[in-house]
Protein backbone atom coordinates (compact mmCIF):
# COMPACT_ATOMS: atom_id res chain seq x y z
CA UNK A 1 0.00 0.00 0.00
CA UNK A 2 2.97 2.29 -0.46
CA UNK A 3 1.77 3.32 -3.90
CA UNK A 4 -0.37 6.43 -3.46
CA UNK A 5 -1.04 7.93 -6.87
CA UNK A 6 -1.97 11.59 -6.93
CA UNK A 7 -4.63 10.87 -9.54
CA UNK A 8 -6.20 7.87 -7.83
CA UNK A 9 -9.29 7.66 -10.04
CA UNK A 10 -7.20 7.58 -13.21
CA UNK A 11 -5.08 4.81 -11.70
CA UNK A 12 -8.28 2.97 -10.81
CA UNK A 13 -9.64 3.13 -14.36
CA UNK A 14 -6.28 1.95 -15.69
CA UNK A 15 -6.24 -1.07 -13.37
CA UNK A 16 -9.83 -1.89 -14.35
CA UNK A 17 -8.44 -2.53 -17.84
CA UNK A 18 -7.09 -5.80 -16.40
CA UNK A 19 -10.58 -7.25 -15.89
CA UNK A 20 -11.05 -8.45 -19.51
CA UNK A 21 -8.12 -10.85 -19.02
CA UNK A 22 -10.40 -13.06 -16.96
CA UNK A 23 -13.01 -13.37 -19.73
CA UNK A 24 -10.33 -13.90 -22.37
CA UNK A 25 -8.71 -16.67 -20.32
CA UNK A 26 -11.85 -18.75 -20.89
CA UNK A 27 -11.32 -18.40 -24.64
CA UNK A 28 -7.56 -18.82 -24.81
CA UNK A 29 -5.86 -20.87 -23.52
CA UNK A 30 -9.10 -22.15 -21.94
CA UNK A 31 -7.30 -24.03 -19.17
CA UNK A 32 -8.26 -23.93 -15.52
CA UNK A 33 -4.90 -22.49 -14.43
CA UNK A 34 -5.20 -19.67 -16.96
CA UNK A 35 -8.78 -18.90 -15.90
CA UNK A 36 -7.70 -18.78 -12.25
CA UNK A 37 -4.73 -16.55 -13.08
CA UNK A 38 -6.98 -14.32 -15.19
CA UNK A 39 -9.45 -14.10 -12.31
CA UNK A 40 -6.75 -13.16 -9.82
CA UNK A 41 -5.29 -10.50 -12.12
CA UNK A 42 -8.66 -9.19 -13.28
CA UNK A 43 -10.16 -9.01 -9.83
CA UNK A 44 -7.01 -7.37 -8.44
CA UNK A 45 -7.62 -4.60 -10.95
CA UNK A 46 -11.31 -4.48 -10.06
CA UNK A 47 -10.61 -4.26 -6.32
CA UNK A 48 -8.04 -1.50 -6.82
CA UNK A 49 -10.56 0.36 -8.98
CA UNK A 50 -13.26 -0.10 -6.34
CA UNK A 51 -11.04 1.44 -3.66
CA UNK A 52 -10.15 4.33 -5.99
CA UNK A 53 -13.81 4.88 -6.91
CA UNK A 54 -15.10 4.79 -3.34
CA UNK A 55 -12.31 7.09 -2.20
CA UNK A 56 -13.09 9.56 -4.99
CA UNK A 57 -16.76 9.55 -4.05
CA UNK A 58 -16.07 10.07 -0.37
CA UNK A 59 -13.50 12.80 -1.07
CA UNK A 60 -15.61 14.73 -3.58
CA UNK A 61 -19.29 14.27 -2.79
CA UNK A 62 -20.76 16.50 -0.07
CA UNK A 63 -21.51 14.53 3.08
CA UNK A 64 -25.23 15.38 2.94
CA UNK A 65 -25.54 13.77 -0.51
CA UNK A 66 -23.27 10.78 0.08
CA UNK A 67 -26.11 8.34 0.82
CA UNK A 68 -28.06 9.23 -2.33
CA UNK A 69 -24.96 9.14 -4.53
CA UNK A 70 -23.95 5.79 -3.03
CA UNK A 71 -27.43 4.37 -3.64
CA UNK A 72 -27.48 5.50 -7.28
CA UNK A 73 -23.95 4.20 -7.74
CA UNK A 74 -25.01 0.76 -6.49
CA UNK A 75 -28.20 0.65 -8.57
CA UNK A 76 -26.49 1.68 -11.80
CA UNK A 77 -23.59 -0.70 -11.17
CA UNK A 78 -25.85 -3.73 -10.86
CA UNK A 79 -28.79 -2.91 -13.15
CA UNK A 80 -27.22 -4.45 -16.25
CA UNK A 81 -26.25 -7.74 -14.62
CA UNK A 82 -29.65 -9.46 -14.95
CA UNK A 83 -29.87 -8.31 -18.57
CA UNK A 84 -26.47 -9.84 -19.30
CA UNK A 85 -27.45 -13.04 -17.55
CA UNK A 86 -30.62 -13.32 -19.62
CA UNK A 87 -28.79 -12.65 -22.89
CA UNK A 88 -25.75 -14.88 -22.23
CA UNK A 89 -27.47 -18.18 -23.03
CA UNK A 90 -29.25 -17.23 -26.26
CA UNK A 91 -26.24 -15.26 -27.58
CA UNK A 92 -23.86 -18.14 -26.79
CA UNK A 93 -26.20 -20.55 -28.53
CA UNK A 94 -26.47 -18.31 -31.60
CA UNK A 95 -22.85 -17.14 -31.91
CA UNK A 96 -20.77 -19.53 -29.82
CA UNK A 97 -19.36 -19.21 -26.34
CA UNK A 98 -15.91 -18.03 -27.45
CA UNK A 99 -17.31 -15.17 -29.52
CA UNK A 100 -19.62 -14.02 -26.75
CA UNK A 101 -16.81 -14.10 -24.18
CA UNK A 102 -14.51 -12.19 -26.55
CA UNK A 103 -17.18 -9.53 -27.08
CA UNK A 104 -17.73 -9.37 -23.30
CA UNK A 105 -14.01 -8.80 -22.79
CA UNK A 106 -14.07 -6.07 -25.45
CA UNK A 107 -17.06 -4.40 -23.80
CA UNK A 108 -15.30 -4.47 -20.42
CA UNK A 109 -12.15 -2.98 -21.96
CA UNK A 110 -13.97 -0.24 -23.89
CA UNK A 111 -16.11 0.63 -20.88
CA UNK A 112 -13.05 1.21 -18.70
CA UNK A 113 -11.02 2.90 -21.42
CA UNK A 114 -13.86 5.24 -22.37
CA UNK A 115 -13.88 6.70 -18.86
CA UNK A 116 -10.32 7.89 -19.39
CA UNK A 117 -11.60 10.09 -22.22
CA UNK A 118 -13.50 12.17 -19.66
CA UNK A 119 -11.15 14.94 -18.48
CA UNK A 120 -12.58 14.94 -14.96
CA UNK A 121 -11.69 11.30 -14.38
CA UNK A 122 -8.17 11.79 -15.66
CA UNK A 123 -7.45 15.00 -13.75
CA UNK A 124 -9.19 14.43 -10.43
CA UNK A 125 -6.54 14.69 -7.75
CA UNK A 126 -6.62 13.83 -4.09
CA UNK A 127 -6.02 16.43 -1.50
CA UNK A 128 -2.84 15.76 0.45
CA UNK A 129 -3.42 13.77 3.61
CA UNK A 130 -3.43 15.90 6.71
CA UNK A 131 -0.31 15.64 8.82
CA UNK A 132 -1.19 14.06 12.15
CA UNK A 133 -0.71 16.33 15.10
CA UNK A 134 2.04 15.29 17.44
CA UNK A 135 1.23 14.83 21.07
CA UNK A 136 3.65 16.59 23.42
CA UNK A 137 5.54 14.17 25.62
Amino acid sequence: MRLKPRRLLRAGWLTLLLMPLWALAYVWPAELVAVLAGAVIGYAGLIYFDVAWETAIQDNVPHRALGRVGAWDTVTSFVAMPIGNVLAGPLSHAYGIDRVLTVCAAVLFVAALSQLLIPGTRRLTRAPAPVPATVPA
